[in-house]
């Protein structure tokens, strides 16, 4: 007889994948404006607008959103990772600025 085992990780999979590929769900679901729910990720509303629009989303911000969907990062520490970050000049496309 063959057991059924349910994978817990599918859930977790599932909120992650409707927070990335639904923002604009998830910030309505959360009445807040563009303006608020963005900045938490450290993205401009007009950014946030597009990513709403269907638009691709940067890799960092897509980890952010799934840290926070999968509860690995709190709403305080998603402030200050963000914080830290304003003003760093990261890589774009694998490659350093310069």
């Amino acid at each position: 007889m063959a057991t059924e085992h349910k994978n817990p990780m599918k859930g977790r999979n599932t909120a992650v994948r409707k927070a990335i590929l639904n923002p604009l769900q998830r910030r309505e679901t959360r009445g807040e404006s563009q303006t608020d729910f963005w900045r938490r990720y450290g993205v401009t509303q007009s950014a946030g607008s597009r990513f709403e629009s269907g638009r691709p989303m940067q890799s960092p911000v897509q980890i952010l959103m799934a840290l926070e969907a999968l509860g690995s990062i709190t709403s305080d520490e998603l402030d200050m990772v963000v914080q830290l970050l304003q003003g760093v000049d990261l890589p774009r496309n694998g490659h350093h600025s310069k």
